[in-house]
């Protein structure tokens, strides 16, 4: 999440599912490594997926799969969502495919527009931010996300690198993943999977949507944020995602989310509300 972030409410915080309220304005091409669910509060968001301009409105969901490039949001006025990054278990489930370790359940939709179910999941996350953090439960959360999802997902699984990119642009896709916590240098990536420099940098930004070294920042940065809501401390987290100091992953860390790690860490540690007026 970049540009100008007017809040961030931890929701849920557990292994296989993250939920934060949030209000902002919009946010650059990014990508996560687990799912991501939004359901729209208030306001109206344009964002572009998998090649395609949508607008969201209040009451409607949309999932973007792993390893997607996404963008939009609102320039102009505030928006208000909520967004759940369930895991893919959780989401297999929800699917009611069978979970098989290391894939993702592919869903051919992006956007589901307002009905019975996404007002049912509304309804829910209300009724456990406002719940007494001793007797929430995710149960009726999870029940929420099957009423949506359920039979949606495609037989196929996700591949998160997919073949179409191309053999050399998936083949660095993965070794960026592999081996995101080391110093990167793409006229030798490039080299390896048989490409100069500047046609491996033409090549991966069009087929991702995205140039290598933000994808790279991106794996990064989806490290971080998982080693931060493990508990680890910041300096370490920034030498084990991959970063040269923790000033340089806060950095880094607000340009794409929007908060600073300190700020996300309460979050994490606390599961009660952390507001900032225009914290970027």
């Amino acid at each position: 999440m970049s540009g100008p972030v007017a809040s961030w409410n931890v929701i849920a915080n557990r292994h296989d599912l993250l939920a934060a309220r949030i209000s902002a304005y919009h946010f650059d091409p990014h990508l996560h490594d687990t799912y991501t669910i939004v359901l729209m509060r208030t306001g109206e968001a344009r964002f572009d997926i998998r090649g395609k301009a949508h607008v969201a409105r209040p009451g409607d969901v949309f999932i973007i799969q792993p390893y997607e490039v996404h963008r939009g949001g609102n320039r102009d006025d505030m928006i208000h969502y909520d967004v759940l990054y369930p895991s893919s278990k959780l989401m297999a489930d929800a699917a009611g495919v069978q979970y098989l370790e290391g894939q993702f359940p592919r869903f051919g939709d992006a956007v589901f527009r307002r009905s019975a179910a996404s007002d049912h999941l509304a309804a829910t996350i209300e009724s456990y931010f406002s719940d007494d953090p001793a007797k929430r439960s995710t149960v009726n959360m999870e029940n929420s996300l099957r009423n949506i999802f359920r039979n949606r997902a495609n037989a196929a699984m996700l591949d998160p690198f997919p073949a179409k990119l191309g053999g050399a642009i998936h083949c660095a896709c993965e070794m960026m993943q592999d081996h995101f916590n080391h110093p990167v240098e793409l006229g030798k990536l490039a080299r390896e999977v048989g490409f100069s420099r500047y046609h491996f940098i033409r090549a991966f930004s069009k087929a991702t949507g995205i140039a290598p070294n933000v994808f790279l920042r991106q794996v990064r940065l989806s490290e971080a944020k998982n080693l931060i809501r493990r508990g680890m401390e910041l300096a370490e987290v920034a030498i084990r995602a991959g970063f040269s100091d923790q000033a340089h992953l806060t950095r880094e860390f607000k340009k794409v989310f929007g908060i600073t790690p300190g700020v996300f860490a309460r979050g994490m540690a606390y599961e009660r509300p952390v507001t900032s007026s225009h914290i970027h």
